[in-house]
C-alpha cells in the first residue's frame, strides 16, 4: 500500500513539474512575442515621426501592420488542436 501511495506522489510530482516546464516555455514565448511587437511600433514611431506626406505615412502604417501580421501568422503555426 506504501508503495502505490509513493508511485501515486511521484506522478503528480512529474506531472506538476511537466506543466511548469510547459507553463514557462509559454511564459517565455509571450514574452518573446510581446519583445517582437514593441519592438515594431518603436520603428513605426520613429517612421511616423519622419515622415514629410501622407504617402511616407501610408507606408508607415501598413509596415506596421505588416509586421504585426507576420506575428499572428507564426503564432497560429504553433497552435494545438483540442
Amino acid at each position: 500500500m506504501k508503495f502505490i501511495i509513493a508511485g501515486i506522489l511521484l506522478s503528480i510530482s512529474a506531472i506538476a513539474t511537466a506543466e511548469g516546464k510547459t507553463f514557462e516555455e509559454k511564459k517565455a514565448k509571450n514574452l518573446e512575442r510581446l519583445n517582437k511587437k514593441a519592438m515594431f511600433i518603436e520603428q513605426a514611431k520613429t517612421c511616423v515621426s519622419g515622415a514629410s506626406d501622407k504617402a511616407a505615412l501610408k507606408q508607415c502604417r501598413q509596415t506596421l501592420k505588416a509586421s504585426m501580421k507576420s506575428i499572428k501568422k507564426h503564432k497560429g503555426k504553433h497552435k494545438r488542436k483540442h
